[in-house]
């Protein structure tokens, strides 16, 4: 939470340290592992993001908030067959999630 509010903030520095603590005393966590990719969006770094994101799907693969994310990233990096592809697998598991439509 401490890492958001300096994302928040804007200390982009901040909260890298605290998001590689909070991964340091827990890596499995896949929602740090969802903040931290959207940390790292932010700054414009799509392979950080994605690395992250894709993590997060590792851990938690049911986790419908990463995997659209993941898909999100594909959009905006302009990769756009793997994005359909990405948000359909999320349409699949749930074809409610507005996030994926």
């Amino acid at each position: 939470m401490l890492a958001g509010a300096y994302d928040n903030d804007w200390d982009w520095a901040a909260a890298a340290r605290e998001y590689e603590r909070a991964l340091q005393l827990d890596p499995n966590n896949s929602r740090t592992h969802v903040l931290y990719g959207l940390h790292f969006v932010t700054l414009g770094n799509i392979d950080e993001s994605m690395t992250h994101f894709q993590r997060a799907v590792q851990l938690d693969p049911l986790n419908l908030n990463a995997m659209t994310n993941v898909g999100a990233t594909f959009l905006g990096a302009r990769r756009y067959e793997q994005a359909i592809a990405q948000l359909n697998k999320v349409l699949e598991i749930d074809p409610n999630y507005a996030g994926a439509h």
